[in-house]
């Protein structure tokens, strides 16, 4: 098996396996299974795009008004001009590097599960 899938399944099956285990405790267990593995896929959603937009520099400028504040109040503050914002932002995106938005890709593979599952169920 690939390195690189082996996130990705470890991930899907301990999400199939939480949405299975809820399910067993209810009267319809494969609607059950299919709303807990909907909801779940929608918070992975919801933290991959914020994880993309983290990784993507959208929330940089928090950061450096946060630094610019505590080195305005701090007793030992640095010279003034020390650091603009454009330097900090360069800084801060080669310290990121690269990412690959594990959490949104099985975000949308969980989605795609739950919607063929859907799909599956109404043909029942």
């Amino acid at each position: 098996m690939k390195k690189n899938l082996k996130p990705y399944l470890i991930c899907m099956i301990a999400a199939i396996v939480f949405s299975a285990g809820c399910a067993l405790f209810s009267n319809n267990p494969l609607l059950t299974f299919i709303d807990v593995l909907s909801i779940l896929s929608l918070v992975f959603i919801v933290v991959g795009l914020l994880e993309f937009l983290i990784h993507g520099g959208y929330f940089d400028f928090l950061s450096y008004s946060f630094s610019s504040a505590k080195n305005l109040l701090s007793r030992h503050s640095q010279p003034a001009g020390s650091q603009r914002y454009f330097d900090y932002a360069q800084k801060q995106k080669e310290r990121r590097g690269t990412s690959s938005h594990f959490v949104l890709k099985l975000a949308v593979l969980l989605l795609a599960l739950s919607i063929l599952l859907t799909i599956f169920y109404e043909l029942l």
